[in-house]
């Protein structure tokens, strides 16, 4: 079996030309961490996530090194993480977007998608060879084509 079986359709991607803030209600609204990032010819451009918002108005310090930092110097109150993102709002997802985010091809045997699940990917693009985004492979597909029981009728 190859990553071609394992295509859903998921929620539409991003476009390289959404803002932030458009993204940020988009992934929230999808309940998704991650989603494709394509350009206005269905270019696949890389992967943009909530990852990507949050290390944008977390301070570094707070996620430098083991991800065991103290932040207690982070205010209680969300109004300066709010003021924060608000500032980045209105910036462009193509300057922000994991580039080099992993990606399969239609022919990727299925157990590397598996392998690169188990590495920590919420997704997968599938791309085809003309750089065109084909679709996703998500976690909950591939678990619910290979639990699906050869015998049902």
């Amino acid at each position: 079996m190859n990553c071609s079986a394992l295509i859903n359709d998921g929620p539409a991607p991003l476009r390289a030309e959404n803002t932030l803030g458009e993204a940020a209600e988009i992934l929230a609204r999808a309940s998704v961490q991650s989603l494709p990032v394509i350009t206005a010819d269905g270019d696949y451009v890389g992967v943009f996530g909530i990852s990507e918002i949050l290390a944008r108005i977390i301070p570094r310090v707070a996620v430098a090194g083991d991800m065991r930092a103290n932040v207690r110097f982070i205010a209680d109150d969300l109004s300066e993480l709010r003021a924060k993102f608000e500032a980045i709002a209105p910036q462009l997802v193509r300057d922000w977007c994991n580039m080099q985010a992993a990606f399969v091809r239609p022919d990727t045997p299925a157990p590397e998608a598996l392998r690169l699940f188990c590495r920590g990917h919420d997704i997968l693009p599938v791309v085809g060879t003309n750089g065109k985004l084909l679709g996703l492979v998500s976690p909950s597909a591939a678990i619910r084509v290979i639990s699906a029981r050869s015998d049902k009728t």
